[in-house]
């Protein structure tokens, strides 16, 4: 299988050093819940470090791979779990991800960002103390510091920001792969376990990719090793634009509000899509349904040539009268 879910994880030891590997003990779900019997289940699990059983479970290990079960005969939502001990990469957790799309009335790219709040490495308490010149000094021999977030994003994303709240940061990296656009940014300090920053990434996309014939696919970007216990999608739908749903996994809630449109005296629409306990490792997509307004897009464009015009009138009368 491609996940496993994890229903709990415990760093072990609870207190390690700067210099020590990250540990945990994870329970693992081996069997899907369901309604029904199951009469046999068996689950494979590919892992890159060793992995030691802990619980009394059936299993068989070879090399990098372990072989769960079978187990047989299993009742209608019955647990199988198992408790494994194994060295990890970082865990990140979010406790808060804004992301907000503004779907444009007449321009022809959409407006992305994306607020990351809680963004912490997750795991056993900091021991001892640190110093950013031993850092820089042993900059490989830190084994649970988080020294940069690979952030995937689509491929056609253009006028990256990247910026926490201390203003902009430029150390950072983009890699063009075929499928995905990585983003390597590093943080302005290292993330050793238990410490945590706030951040924000903005960039802008083509029509095609978001908008198709009053929907538009909103996609998260994925983040490696990361889990979001809350994720808030904040859509502006063009001017005069009418919502009609929302499609997607783990929405907890929707709620719609009026807002006042830019450079307009249109109505705008703001949609507010809530979400819990999100995989953000993984593609997270939404579909919005909405109807578009025929007039829409030219009120947004005569009161912008209004704007426009009584500037340039303003213009003239203040060289005129000021000479």
């Amino acid at each position: 299988m491609a996940y496993i879910q994890i229903n709990n994880y415990l760093p072990v030891p609870k207190f390690i050093s700067q210099f020590d590997s990250q540990e945990f003990d994870y329970t693992l779900l081996l069997c899907p819940l369901t309604q029904s019997k199951t009469k046999s289940c068996q689950v494979i699990l590919h892992h890159y470090d060793q992995l030691k059983v802990i619980s009394d479970t059936k299993y068989n290990t070879i090399k990098n791979t372990t072989a769960f079960g079978p187990f047989d005969d299993l009742s209608p939502m019955e647990l199988v779990e198992t408790i494994v001990h194994s060295n990890s990469l970082p865990h990140i957790k979010v406790d808060k991800m804004i992301h907000t799309v503004e779907l444009p009335t007449i321009s022809s790219f959409v407006k992305v960002e994306d607020w990351f709040e809680g963004f912490t490495n997750e795991g056993a308490q900091l021991s001892s103390g640190f110093s950013r010149f031993d850092f820089q000094q042993n900059i490989g021999n830190y084994p649970n510091a988080i020294g940069f977030f690979e952030i995937n994003l689509n491929t056609r994303a253009s006028s990256i920001q990247y910026k926490d709240t201390s203003g902009n940061i430029s150390t950072s990296a983009m890699i063009l792969n075929d499928d995905n656009l990585v983003l390597m940014a590093l943080p302005r300090y290292p993330l050793l376990t238990g410490w945590k920053t706030e951040f924000m990434i903005g960039y802008s996309l083509p029509n095609e990719v978001v908008i198709s014939k009053g929907k538009a696919i909103i996609t998260l970007p994925s983040i490696k090793t990361a889990m979001a216990k809350e994720v808030l999608v904040r859509v502006y739908l063009p001017d005069n634009a009418q919502y009609l749903k929302v499609e997607g996994k783990n929405i907890e809630g929707i709620e719609v509000k009026d807002c006042d449109a830019f450079l307009s005296f249109a109505e705008r629409k703001e949609i507010l899509v809530t979400m819990k306990n999100i995989n953000i490792m993984d593609k997270v997509q939404l579909t919005l349904y909405y109807e578009e307004s025929i007039t829409g897009p030219t009120s947004t464009f005569i009161v912008f040539g209004c704007y426009v015009l009584i500037f340039f009138l303003g213009f003239f009368l203040f060289i005129k009268y000021s000479a």
